[in-house]
């Protein structure tokens, strides 16, 4: 499980990277994920890894987990916000394949240019 502040410098947020175990192949979706957050949510937003990347129990068909919160605002919002976010700035390294906002857990589905699924939540712990 890693948790971090989307405001931090960027020399933070690799050496928070590299030295906390992560596959290499998990890296850039969580730098591409903090660029989106940071630009979605200007006062910054907490992103959460969990899941087998976050346990170093990936295997090459596991998705990975990430959870993004803003104070304030509910999971579907957050989650809306994003997909917004992707839309407007075209970012060519994420793209969303599916959203679920009805689900109990609102869910944005999307796709890495790394070939990584990854299955982003929005919400508290």
């Amino acid at each position: 499980y890693l948790s971090y502040s989307s405001m931090g410098s960027s020399e933070w947020f690799e050496q928070a990277l590299k030295s906390c175990g992560l596959p290499a192949d998990t890296r850039p979706v969580l730098r591409d994920l903090r660029h989106v957050g940071n630009a979605a949510f200007p006062g910054g937003c907490r992103v959460d890894l969990f899941g087998a990347h976050a346990q170093g129990l990936a295997t090459a068909r596991s998705d990975v987990d990430v959870r993004i919160s803003r104070t304030g605002l509910d999971p579907r919002t957050v989650l809306e916000t994003l997909h917004t976010q992707l839309r407007e700035r075209a970012v060519d390294e994420l793209i969303v394949v599916e959203t679920r906002y009805a689900a109990r857990v609102p869910l944005l589905v999307l796709d890495h240019s790394s070939g990584l699924q990854v299955d982003l939540s929005a919400g508290d712990a």
